[in-house]
């Protein structure tokens, strides 16, 4: 049996789900990149930091996954870091 690169590759841009995933991928990424052009740093930083707990609150509650523990202290630990930062960056009056 003769193994064939091409063959898999036709097979695969036949899957239309293979299709969607990647043009979701693609259309995402090359969102994310139109937008750290065009906003600021720290408000591209912080969408990045979000995504994973997005994501993961996505799969809770369309998908159904159970989070484990150690994702649920993850999510917490990202969401506070990203308030410690924001807390850390607000200018403060200063005193004559």
């Amino acid at each position: 049996m003769i193994y064939s690169v091409a063959s898999d590759v036709q097979l695969l841009l036949r899957d239309a789900r293979f299709t969607r995933f990647l043009a979701a991928q693609v259309i995402g990424q090359s969102m994310i990149a139109y937008a750290f052009a065009h906003l600021p740093a720290t408000f591209g930083s912080l969408g990045l930091y979000l995504q994973p707990v997005i994501a993961a609150l996505y799969a809770r509650f369309l998908l159904g996954e159970a989070l484990q523990l150690v994702q649920i202290a993850g999510g917490l630990i990202v969401l506070l870091a990203i308030a410690l930062a924001r807390h850390a960056s607000q200018p403060r009056p200063i005193d004559a």
